[in-house]
């Protein structure tokens, strides 16, 4: 078996474990902004957020989290035709690593306007009650913090200061989000399909790969929350964001370093013979077909799994006893009990599939999408069991949390690396990347969906949403299974 990269070890290319180290610190970066943004978003402004409704933040971060996966499209298709995947890579944790520095400027840009107009800019903005993070400073804002400042006796408004500093805030809000967007864009899709260029296409290792580089992946959204999200709680927002951008750039370091020794020959720039391949046969055109059908299905799952960083959030936030011997267990650190549980389950399922394998026994795509989506909608019994504690009591265990993302991160392991592993195999090499690519823009739409229903379910009930999802899921399972013969045909021609 050809060994790619350079060098094994542990019975796997050594690649594998650069692209393991150099996951914990990007996870840790995007997980670390993940699990603060909601909260930052609806937090009061006098306790330095944006002083949003948690309806609205959500909306916003199902927005933000949707176009993270719909990015990788186009930074798949430039690290094939372009840049090659190793730039590409690099390309994308620059651009991280500025985003998250950039969300500093929001917590700083008014107190340093107020120093340099001698006027307590930052104060006014803080206390006076208006929104934060508007794209402009309405009249009736102005009107406000006049009103405001007149009662503080502070004097007559800086219209000019004020709106700089307030314009500060928002637009480097926003520019942060575009720049971890399209750094994430860059980032993802090229490194999940440099996973699979270790592996020879019917290395029966292949799926084991995934699910090492996707346990990298989660370590670092684990340490992400404890603690960049415990700094953001605790010691302001802006900070836990910088820690956040901190680990990026250690990530950075690490896979350019690491890459020269274990990565030769994998992800390098294309040739022009490769950049101008022929158009797909009927055969490929098949394939990407059958990826694509494939890939529709995990859009239900992700709507489940989604809602974890939007409105368990929320619901841990306003309705969870977080007590424990007296102590006030900061909400972020919920958003580690899933890449816990990974690091838990995964080396389980690494087992599972290579005792499988061994036994020459495969479990179909299908099955194993079926399994997960089971396992989603079980989740979502749970949660309607928390809530029933809730309204009855007030406040519902923290053992009904844990459990609802344990059972989710078996699904994950159900689906994320078979959905990555399937893509690998049988994509044609040329448009591997933005193939990749379309396995996250799915995850985009159930990102966006899953902060729809969120912000739907604060309105209208909690239950009827994890009812509603609890049926989504279990409905797409049976789909799922039924497609079973179609998904053979169409992928039938590819090894």
């Amino acid at each position: 078996m050809e060994v790619r990269g350079k060098g094994e070890l542990l019975g796997h290319p050594r690649g594998i474990y650069l692209i393991f180290t150099t996951e914990i610190w990007e996870r840790f970066s995007y997980y670390g902004m993940r699990g603060l943004l909601v909260l930052f978003l609806s937090a009061a402004t006098i306790d330095g957020g944006f002083g949003w409704s948690s309806a609205r933040a959500l909306e916003i971060y199902a927005t933000y989290v949707a176009l993270v996966y719909i990015a990788p499209i186009i930074g798949g298709y430039i690290g094939d035709r372009w840049l090659g995947r190793k730039r590409a890579v690099i390309v994308g944790s620059i651009l991280m690593m500025a985003g998250h520095f950039a969300m500093v400027v929001p917590g700083v840009a008014p107190a340093v306007v107020g120093s340099i107009t001698n006027y307590p800019v930052s104060d006014l903005l803080h206390e006076s009650g208006i929104e934060l993070g508007a794209l402009s400073v309405s009249t009736q804002q102005l009107e406000q913090m006049a009103a405001y400042a007149m009662h503080r006796g502070w004097g007559e408004l800086p219209h000019t200061s004020l709106t700089l500093a307030y314009l500060l805030v928002s637009w480097s809000f926003y520019l942060a989000l575009l720049l971890i967007i399209l750094g994430t864009g860059f980032f993802k899709p090229n490194m999940a399909i440099m996973v699979g260029e270790l592996y020879e296409k019917t290395d029966p290792r292949r799926e084991a790969g995934y699910t090492i580089y996707y346990t990298g992946a989660n370590i670092g959204a684990f340490v992400a929350n404890l603690v960049a999200g415990t700094i953001g709680e605790v010691f302001g927002w802006h900070l836990g964001f910088s820690v956040a951008g901190l680990g990026m750039g250690i990530g950075l370091v690490v896979f350019i370093l690491g890459a020269r020794r274990t990565m030769v020959g994998i992800g390098e720039r294309p040739q022009r013979s490769q950049v101008q391949s022929a158009p797909l046969n009927n055969h490929e055109r098949k394939r990407v077909l059958g990826i694509l059908l494939m890939s529709m299905f995990t859009i239900v799952f992700w709507m489940g799994f989604e809602q974890g960083g939007g409105l368990l959030n929320v619901m841990v936030r306003d309705s969870v006893d977080r007590s424990v011997l007296g102590f006030d267990t900061p909400v972020t650190w919920f958003q580690s009990l899933n890449p816990m549980f990974i690091f838990l389950f995964a080396p389980l399922f690494v087992a599972m599939w290579g005792a499988l394998a061994r036994r020459k026994i495969d479990l179909h795509p299908t099955t194993k999408y079926a399994i997960a989506l089971i396992l989603m909608a079980s989740s979502f019994l749970l949660l309607i069991g928390a809530q029933a504690e809730v309204e009855r009591t007030g406040s519902c265990s923290a053992l009904w949390l844990v459990a609802v993302f344990a059972v989710q991160t078996a699904g994950e392991l159900a689906i994320s690396p078979v959905s990555k592993s399937l893509v690998s195999r049988y994509a044609p090499t040329r448009i591997a990347s933005p193939m990749m690519g379309a396995e996250f823009a799915c995850y985009a739409v159930g990102a966006w969906l899953a902060g729809q229903v969120g912000a739907w379910a604060l309105n209208s009930g909690p239950k009827e949403a994890f009812e509603l999802l609890l049926i989504a899921c279990l409905t797409t399972a049976a789909l799922c299974l039924g497609i079973r013969r179609i998904v053979d045909r169409l992928l039938a021609s590819s090894d």
